[in-house]
C-alpha cells in the first residue's frame, strides 16, 4: 500500500518502480524514496539532496526525517502488525510509524524521487512550535518507551533530542513566545552542554528583559 498526500503528486513511474522492489524482496520491506520540492504552483523548486539508506535504518531514520507517506510503500499487514497510525498525534504519526517499523523491518532507499512535494504556507509540515513539540515528543516516547535505547547509542540519542529542544526554542522565539523559549533553550543545555542553546537562552532573557 502507499499513501498520496493532498497536496503532493507521485512521479509517473513511481508505482512501477516501488513495486518490482517489493516483489524482488517478497514484501518483506519498506520502500521508500526522495522527493523534488514544488511551489504552490508546480514549479520545480530543487531536490531534497538527503542521503537515503538501506537495511534496519532506526538510527539514522531517528537523526532525520528520511520516510514520508507519500513516495513509501510497503505491505498492508505491516501497517496491521505495528497496530496502524497513532491517530492521536496531531502531525508526525508518520514519523512514528517509521521509527516503530525500523526495529523490525529492513527499508530500501531508491535512488531517483518517488514523488513532488508541495511547499507552501498552508502545509502541515510548516515549521511551527506545536509542530516541532510533538516532533520531540515522538522522538523522546521512540527512545525511552518503544525500544529506541536497545539500537540508538545514547551519546546519539541525547545529542537530537538537545537538538530538538533547541529547534522548538526557535520556533517558540519566532512566535514571540520568550518565557517558553528560554525553558526549552534551558533543557536543551541540560540535556547535553552546547554553545547554541546557552547563547540563544541568554539572548532571549535579554529581549524579555528589553520588552519590560
Amino acid at each position: 500500500m502507499t499513501f498520496l498526500d493532498s497536496d503532493d503528486l507521485l512521479m509517473p513511474d513511481a508505482i512501477e518502480r516501488m513495486l518490482n522492489i517489493m516483489e524482488a524482496e517478497n514484501g518483506e520491506v519498506i520502500v521508500y524514496g526522495p522527493y523534488l520540492r514544488i511551489d504552490q504552483n508546480g514549479n520545480a523548486r530543487g531536490r531534497c539532496t538527503r542521503k537515503l539508506y538501506s537495511g534496519y535504518i532506526a538510527s539514522h531514520l531517528f537523526q532525520n526525517i528520511l520516510v514520508h507517506s507519500c513516495g513509501s510503500m510497503f505491505p498492508k499487514k505491516i501497517l496491521q502488525q505495528a497496530g496502524g497510525f497513532d491517530t492521536s498525534l496531531p502531525v508526525c504519526s508518520d514519523y512514528d510509524l517509521w521509527l516503530r517499523l525500523s526495529l523490525q523491518y529492513r527499508f530500501i532507499g531508491l535512488p531517483q524521487p518517488t514523488f513532488k512535494r508541495r511547499r507552501h504556507p498552508g502545509n502541515l509540515s510548516a515549521k511551527s512550535s506545536t509542530k516541532q513539540m510533538v516532533e520531540l515528543k515522538v522522538l523522546e516516547d521512540f527512545y525511552y518507551n518503544k525500544g529506541g535505547d536497545k539500537v540508538i547509542p545514547h551519546k546519539a540519542a541525547i545529542k537530537r533530542l538537545s537538538k530538538e529542544q533547541y529547534r522548538v526554542g526557535k520556533c517558540l522565539l519566532k512566535e514571540k513566545k520568550t518565557d517558553e523559549a528560554v525553558r526549552y533553550f534551558r533543557a536543551s543545555f541540560q540535556r547535553r552542554p552546547n554553545l547554541k542553546a546557552l547563547w540563544m537562552e541568554g539572548v532571549t532573557v535579554l529581549k524579555r528583559l528589553g520588552a519590560k
